[in-house]
């Protein structure tokens, strides 16, 4: 009777491969290497939007260098925290369908607000990323106006002449970003001739940042 000797090979470990059955994600398995900890937000993400994985290779390798560039935020402490998987769920499902590539920067800078924020459950992470898509460039261009000049005053007497700026505006103020604060003057022009006095009534508007509106510029202002 021969004499069977078991081989006794070493295990290695395996890779852990987070791309669809077609198609496998190289910069994806890198990063879970470096941080395993980032495993079970890339299986909640593979779970709600793996048929994404293979049209969107492009915008995920672009998300996932973000967050190698930022590695030293995503600490192994917050990548075990089901408040920071679930922002992370949320925002790779908002950076993959925004097709403006500014935006998709804000959405970083928001995530990392978020990130590093100790309480997470009160981070307005949602509003946020749906404000975002709201705005266009140029309300942003205009939110920001208002951060430099810390109020923009429009008069009654000149909406007509500023009714894009005014309009958007109150656009701005209907979402929470801006506030606004309304008063009422009376103008009066005495004749000395008939003596007679003509009042007119205005009213202006102030419009300002909001409390919310002073967090979120912090994001936009930072490309």
């Amino acid at each position: 009777m021969k004499n069977v000797k078991k081989s006794h090979k070493k295990a290695l470990p395996r890779s852990v491969n987070i791309g669809t059955k077609n198609f496998i994600i190289p910069a994806i398995d890198m990063l879970v290497a470096i941080k395993p900890e980032f495993i079970p937000c890339w299986i909640l993400v593979k779970g709600f939007y793996g048929a994404l994985f293979d049209i969107k290779q492009e915008e995920i390798n672009n998300f996932v260098s973000f967050i190698r560039e930022n590695n030293e935020i995503f600490t192994r402490e917050i990548l075990k925290t089901k408040d920071f998987r679930d922002g992370f769920v949320i925002t790779f499902e908002e950076y993959l369908k925004q097709r403006n590539e500014n935006k998709r920067k804000i959405i970083q800078n928001i995530f990392l607000g978020f990130t590093k924020n100790n309480v997470k459950e009160c981070f307005e992470l949602e509003r946020m990323y749906d404000l975002l898509n709201k705005i266009s460039e140029y309300q942003m261009s205009l939110i920001n106006k208002v951060k430099k000049e810390k109020q923009i005053i429009i008069k009654s007497n000149m909406r007509d002449v500023t009714k894009n700026n005014y309009e958007y505006l109150k656009y701005l103020e209907y979402l929470g970003i801006l506030s606004c604060e309304k008063k009422g003057y009376v103008e009066t022009d005495v004749s000395y001739e008939d003596e007679e006095a003509d009042s007119n009534f205005y009213e202006t508007e102030k419009f300002s940042l909001s409390v919310f509106g002073e967090n979120f510029v912090k994001f936009i202002l930072k490309r």
